[in-house]
């Protein structure tokens, strides 16, 4: 018995041996290969070693908007081991009072990467103020680059209430309404928060195709007890009426979804 656990253990240990020259080779491949911030983050994947990656982080964030934004995302995964690359995030900022949607995008990237760095929620926070100040307006181009801004709010939890002006203005909104009644729940101080007009706004993307499924997950978190009785009857409505709620998509994947909504809301 103690002779097959110990050829167990030497089997093991050849195995580990294996894999860890297999993962050094293929480390010292994506190094020669150099320069692609994906093969810095495989890299980075299979080493746990930064230097490559931090490398091809300041690389992007010094190009265009796009490989920006990508760097970005990359810089905010590293966490406080990116320190070294704040300056070059601040500085990789958008000014510009018409930006493209990439810059944009960008921007967006670079607020989150500055919480998960250094905690820095006040330049995160100006930064999304910013992109939301110069997406107002319903420009259909910037739909989802306000949502992205919108979540990003969110995942800033109560250090973001400077933005409750704006994320309350987007209600109105059907198209983006969902996700900032998502944001000011994750906001606004739970006693100060009118869950009612929340719910209003849900139902009302909901009720208008805004965002279907983005209404239903909103309706979901803020529970029965935000809903008045004939805000009650409107969900009941939605899950019981015999049209379909979900008008768009591959013919199996909209019966699917259909069904997954309908569920979700008359669970509520």
């Amino acid at each position: 018995m103690q002779r097959d656990r110990a050829e167990v253990d030497r089997v093991e240990r050849d195995r580990a041996e294996v894999d860890r020259a297999e993962r050094d080779r293929a480390g010292a491949v994506l190094r020669d290969f150099g320069g692609s911030l994906m093969a810095a983050r495989a890299h980075h994947d299979l080493t746990g070693e930064t230097d490559l990656l931090l490398d091809a982080v300041a690389e992007g964030l010094a190009a265009g908007p796009r490989d920006g934004a990508e760097a970005a995302q990359a810089a905010a995964a590293l966490g406080p081991a990116a320190a070294g690359l704040v300056p070059a995030l601040r500085a990789a900022v958008s000014e510009d009072a018409e930006p493209t949607t990439p810059q944009l995008d960008r921007d967006i990237a670079i607020a989150t990467a500055l919480w998960q760095i250094d905690g820095d929620t006040g330049g995160a926070v100006t930064i999304l103020a910013s992109v939301l100040d110069r997406t107002a307006g319903n420009q259909l181009w910037y739909r989802w680059t306000v949502i992205r801004a919108i979540r990003a709010a969110a995942l800033l939890g109560q250090a973001a209430r400077p933005l409750v002006p704006r994320l309350e203005g987007l209600l109105a909104d059907p198209e983006k309404a969902p996700a900032a009644v998502l944001a000011l729940l994750a906001v606004t101080d739970p006693a100060a928060v009118d869950r009612g007009r929340l719910a209003e706004a849900a139902l009302h993307a909901a009720e208008t195709g805004g965002d279907i499924p983005g209404a239903c997950e909103a309706l979901q978190a803020l529970g029965a007890t935000a809903l008045s009785t004939h805000q009650r009857l409107r969900v009941a409505d939605l899950a019981e009426n015999d049209g379909r709620i979900v008008r768009s998509g591959l013919a199996n994947g909209i019966i699917r979804e259909d069904e997954r909504l309908r569920a979700l809301l008359a669970a509520i």
